[in-house]
């Protein structure tokens, strides 16, 4: 990933100018700093979220960046389902394959952009399989022991974890 001269602020307030940077593949890296110094801004414009006010950030390909928020529900997240639910829910498999589902019934519907729907599908699938869909349970269950998180808090819901958990 390479960063090119971004900046960003709000208002009169500059939160980053002109950072540059390139990160090598397979890099893991941490992004630290007091509270306003924009890390989760950074992390927004990385996932497109946010436009910069200037610079851009180049990707290779098949490179996918998301994030958990500070605190869980600052996204709209329905703090009523369980724990293991919202585990689940970190991969978008479920949304993709709606959409996919949506994209077949166009197809059945509209004979004319057939060559775009088609690209579409293809769009689609190819985020599937980069999720690796057919194991993506089997690898969260392997995540979820290895960080010892027991069956008592997979079933409650989120909003009766306490911070820590």
């Amino acid at each position: 990933m390479r960063i090119k001269n971004l900046t960003m602020s709000y208002g009169n307030q500059t939160v980053f100018d002109n950072i540059n940077m390139i990160i090598p593949d397979y890099e893991k890296i941490g992004i630290v700093g007091v509270n306003g110094a924009g890390k989760t801004t950074l992390l927004k414009i990385m996932m497109g979220i946010l436009t910069p006010d200037y610079g851009k950030i180049i990707f290779k390909n098949n490179i996918k960046i998301d994030w958990l928020p500070q605190v869980i529900g600052d996204e709209g997240t329905d703090l009523n389902t369980l724990t293991l639910d919202y585990l689940m829910s970190g991969r978008p498999i479920e949304k993709l394959h709606k959409e996919l589902e949506s994209m077949y019934v166009e197809l059945s519907e509209n004979v004319n952009n057939e060559s775009k729907i088609y690209s579409l599908i293809n769009k689609i699938q190819e985020e599937l399989d980069y999720y690796d869909e057919y194991n993506a349970e089997n690898e969260l269950l392997k995540i979820i022991e290895g960080v010892h998180i027991g069956d008592d808090i997979l079933e409650k819901k989120l909003c009766e974890l306490s911070g820590g958990q």
